[in-house]
């Protein structure tokens, strides 16, 4: 996973990483129920429902490859819980809400 930049980088989802999370990535690529594309990102999102904040699980990933001192690779970019958005207009709402 690539994530964040020369200022900030992985720190910032290592607390909530855990099997369960890495599960949900893994379950998100394979058995997606939206797929949303934005220039040369994929997202991808899985009905999770546990909770009005967890509805989605959201892996966004990069379709460019990106070159490295390890070579040249495709990322995901970050991965989170996307909330359901139930109460928000629909030119309001965002992320896995916003996919049809």
């Amino acid at each position: 996973m690539r994530c964040g930049n020369s200022k900030w980088g992985y720190r910032h989802i290592a607390h909530r990483w855990s099997r369960s999370f890495e599960g949900h990535i893994k379950a998100t690529l394979v058995l997606w129920d939206k797929e949303g594309k934005q220039g040369e990102k994929r997202i991808y999102c899985l009905k999770v429902a546990a909770s009005e904040k967890r509805h989605w699980f959201k892996v966004v990933w990069t379709t460019a490859y990106v070159s490295t001192d390890h070579g040249i690779h495709l990322y995901i970019i970050t991965a989170t819980w996307d909330a359901k958005q139930s109460d928000v207009p629909a030119d309001q709402k965002t992320g896995c809400a916003k996919i049809k």
